[in-house]
């Protein structure tokens, strides 16, 4: 699942996922808009703080 969509489906706001894995709201919004791609440590984070929702391969594999 993209973030962006277990955002939407959560009603979580990027301020949010930001505070939950400790990174700056402009991160998230770059992630999710998709000019920029999380780092490992980042990928591992988000992947904990949506319970596995989001999975590191959502960021790099197209079309999905």
């Amino acid at each position: 699942m993209k973030l962006a969509d277990y955002m939407k489906e959560t009603g979580k706001k990027p301020v949010d996922i930001a505070e939950e894995i400790g990174v700056a709201e402009n991160s998230v919004r770059r992630w999710v808009a998709g000019s920029r791609t999380p780092d490992p440590e980042m990928m591992r984070a988000i992947y904990a703080a949506t319970k596995g929702a989001v999975r590191p391969d959502d960021f790099v594999l197209e079309g999905r």
